[in-house]
């Protein structure tokens, strides 16, 4: 069963290796499958938890109605809770490898109608199709609109919202800090520095749509803001929206003082097919003059990886870090990329590095979480995934991953939970 197609659904589902697109689950393109740092797929995420759950209700149906001598499949196994499946000990991205390759590799692109025609696994007919249905009913990845408010918050008329909303960010308390900054931004709309500062807060609380929106207001008030400009370039970045990360990364290097005149001289690309390669070229001639900017080393990484230059994108986050070893922002990005570049090992030790500096940091739990699944130590993986939703229990994408961690487990057992958003049980079952 572990070298089965199921096993590899389940485990590329894990590690947000499959998106929902056109109404089919297709394979992430190679360069977009980043951890959480640089672009899982929320709405993917959140659609698994719901068709995980309905799939093993449906099974369960299924196997009611069959003869008593219909033969037990894998089907079958998944609705009794996983109990002889055991897919989720010891496997390694290696042994993933040489089964995915033994079903054509990833240059087969009818791998998942090859899963639908076969007859041994036909069930995965219902998987997509409760994939395609669930995954529909949600907003697409990239839609971005005004930022939503909290309904009740505490901190609203409270004078010194501001001043609470920055302390309760340096002391980790990241949902209580975007109430106390939402409450800022209310009274005072052009406080472009509490925008910013609400947009980072969603950042590292792994919920890059809000962190945008939030972006965006600072922008407003603050066209020429390079923080602002940076972060929205790593913020859709994160979100897989290569072509906006583009612009607000060569829009920083344009309005930088320091740099602005080396971005004139090189002009526009010739076409916008070469806008990246042309960008990147410029970042890297400017890196070259100015080696000791660790923002520039930060852009200059984040471009790398958008061109799939991974060696050269771990090289530029390593040589920020040299320059601000005490960012945990740099870190998880730099583990972030080393996760994408299939050295998950290497991943984990630049993600505990950032969680040494910023324990409180869910962006680096959830990352974690990511990279053991990569490892395929999947309880481990979800153990990660229920410290990052004790944090920031309305991250509907981390629930999805926690699901098909279990699900690659064969913890079938604590799907219940999850269902029920029981944190406190998942946390004494699943500790650290």
């Amino acid at each position: 069963m572990r070298n089965s197609k199921f096993f590899q659904f389940l485990s590329k589902m894990s590690k947000g290796d499959l998106m929902f697109e056109d109404n089919q689950v297709v394979e992430r393109p190679a360069g977009d499958a980043w951890a959480s740092e640089f672009g899982a797929s929320s709405s993917a995420a959140a659609a698994a938890s719901n068709w995980s759950s309905e799939f093993m209700q449906q099974q369960g149906q299924q196997q009611q109605q069959q003869q008593p001598s219909a033969p037990r499949d894998w089907a079958a196994e998944f609705a009794d809770g996983f109990a002889n499946i055991n897919i989720g000990d010891g496997a390694t991205e290696e042994q993933l490898e040489e089964a995915w390759a033994a079903m054509g590799g990833a240059g087969n692109s009818a791998w998942a109608n090859e899963f639908v025609n076969d007859a041994e696994n036909s069930a995965y007919a219902d998987w997509e199709d409760l994939y395609a249905k669930n995954g529909a009913a949600l907003p697409r990845q990239h839609t971005r609109g005004e930022y939503e408010f909290a309904q009740s918050n505490p901190f609203l008329a409270d004078p010194a919202a501001f001043e609470k909303g920055k302390d309760l960010f340096k002391r980790g308390l990241l949902s209580e800090a975007a109430l106390a900054l939402e409450a800022e931004v209310q009274a005072n709309p052009q406080n472009a520095p509490a925008w910013r500062l609400l947009g980072t807060v969603h950042a590292e609380n792994d919920d890059d749509r809000q962190a945008i929106a939030a972006l965006d207001k600072a922008l407003q008030a603050a066209p020429e803001s390079l923080e602002v400009l940076l972060a929205l370039g790593v913020s859709h970045t994160n979100e897989l929206d290569a072509g906006e990360a583009l612009s607000y990364l060569h829009r920083w290097v344009s309005a930088h003082p320091q740099y602005r005149d080396a971005a004139a001289a090189a002009g526009p690309p010739p076409d916008s097919s070469q806008a990246l390669s042309h960008t990147a070229r410029l970042f890297e001639r400017i890196v070259a003059s100015a080696p000791q900017d660790a923002e520039l080393q930060l852009g200059l990484g984040v471009l790398q990886h958008l061109n799939r230059r991974y060696d050269g994108a771990i090289a530029a986050f390593q040589r920020a870090l040299e320059l601000r070893p005490g960012d945990y922002s740099l870190w998880n990005k730099l583990g972030a990329t080393l996760a994408n570049h299939s050295h998950s090992s290497e991943a984990v030790a630049a993600y505990r590095k950032a969680l040494d500096l910023k324990p409180n940091y869910m962006r680096a739990w959830t990352n974690m979480g990511i990279s053991y699944a990569n490892l395929g130590e999947y309880v481990a993986s979800a153990a990660y995934y229920v410290r990052a939703l004790s944090m920031n229990p309305e991250a509907q994408h981390v629930w999805g991953y926690l699901m098909t961690s279990l699900a690659c487990a064969g913890k079938g057992e604590l799907l219940k939970l999850v269902e029920a958003r029981d944190l406190q049980a998942l946390q004494g079952a699943l500790p650290l």
